[in-house]
């Protein structure tokens, strides 16, 4: 193919380190606009996420805010990747891609042929960054149509508000879209921390913690009543500044399926049930140690546990009937047994004369607030 444009011609360093112009273009009939690179938010995983700040020339054409954050689809970033992107990988990608186009008309030609042959063997190194793309691409539209359903939740804050969608230009006249633009998404910037930051009593006070635990799940039970359930972690949390309230980011992954049924039956959905109520339980209460890799390393002392919620608000001794009923005694019994010996102290009584297999040995303490295994449909807004 030859010499590469400029625009894919630069390493990713150099191509997105701060200080660089980009310029984004907004649509049909709307002017193009400068941007200049402020932070980039490293290590960049499925998509390279930017503050940037508007060139004072663009600030009476477009309705944006000074400084905003920039997120771009861009297919060269892949966490994990057997082939990670050079620029010989990309000028091979290119030359490929364009041959192949000449031949079949079209990339989607090329896998009805390849039913009829051998797929291993006929399954080439361009064509894996293809399919990055459009990975890519179907992670771009999905977060675009979550936070178009989430607009509400963006005028409350409980998301960042949504300034639309853009396109970085590389090489416009290419025959294919993978060539042609980099899609962007266009966000608020939400001064603050990242809670993944912060190691509770180390860097943030247990009890500091805890209020930010529980103001993060009534931020899960304000959210499930969108029926937009997306899978996350610490990583998705910005604590904004001064007061620390929680804002939830990335709804690449989100799920839309339940998006069009009533409040209600997007409460009582299942996948909303889990990740709100279940999963964000599961992932503030438990310590979660994870080297560079993302391999599980024994807890350091002089890093924290991990854990931001301590003292959790225990079931109801009826609810762990029933789930005795399901899994037996003896596995209720340990799991609460195997709580921290200060939360079982403080919120349950051993009966050391009921057997684990045959009845509930340790049982919430009188006068202490139970809760159910699920919060109840609330009837008015959160």
């Amino acid at each position: 193919m030859g010499v590469l444009p400029t625009s894919y011609a630069l390493s990713l360093i150099e191509f997105y380190q701060p200080g660089k112009r980009l310029t984004l273009s907004l649509g049909v009939n709307c002017p193009n606009i400068d941007v200049f690179i402020v932070k980039s938010f490293t290590p960049f995983t499925c998509s390279v996420v930017l503050l940037v700040e508007l060139d004072s020339q663009n600030f009476m054409t477009v309705h944006l805010p000074s400084r905003f954050v920039v997120k771009l689809a861009d297919r060269r970033i892949y966490p994990d990747s057997i082939r990670n992107w050079t620029i010989d990988a990309e000028e091979d990608y290119q030359s490929n891609l364009l041959s192949h186009i000449s031949k079949y008309g079209s990339v989607d030609e090329y896998y009805r042929f390849r039913s009829l042959h051998d797929q291993e063997h006929l399954y080439l190194p361009w064509m894996d960054f293809f399919e990055r793309w459009e990975g890519h691409q179907i992670r771009h539209s999905t977060e675009r149509k979550a936070y178009e359903h989430l607009s509400e939740a963006q005028s409350l804050g409980l998301i960042p508000r949504f300034f639309g969608a853009a396109m970085l230009n590389m090489m416009p006249s290419a025959p294919h879209a993978s060539l042609t633009h980099i899609s962007a998404l266009l966000f608020e910037f939400i001064p603050g921390r990242p809670m993944a930051s912060l190691k509770p009593g180390v860097t943030i006070a247990l009890d500091k913690a805890e209020a930010i635990s529980q103001r993060i799940i009534q931020l899960g039970r304000r959210l499930r009543r969108y029926g937009t359930p997306a899978p996350g972690d610490t990583n998705n949390v910005i604590l904004r500044s001064p007061d620390d309230s929680p804002v939830l980011i990335d709804w690449a992954c989100a799920n839309l399926d339940d998006a069009t049924l009533s409040p209600r039956e997007r409460w009582e959905a299942l996948p909303s049930q889990q990740d709100f109520n279940k999963d964000i339980r599961w992932i503030l209460a438990v310590a979660d140690h994870r080297d560079s890799k993302g391999l599980i390393t024994p807890p350091d002392p002089d890093v924290g546990d991990g854990i931001w919620h301590r003292h959790s608000t225990p079931l109801a001794d009826q609810v762990q009937f029933t789930r005795a009923e399901q899994f037996g005694f003896y596995y209720v019994n340990k799991f609460i047994e195997n709580l921290p010996p200060e939360t079982l102290e403080m919120l349950y009584d051993e009966d050391s004369t009921v057997d684990y297999v045959s009845g509930l040995r340790w049982r919430v303490k009188n006068g202490v607030k139970t809760r159910f295994l699920d919060d109840p449909f609330p009837e008015t807004e959160l």
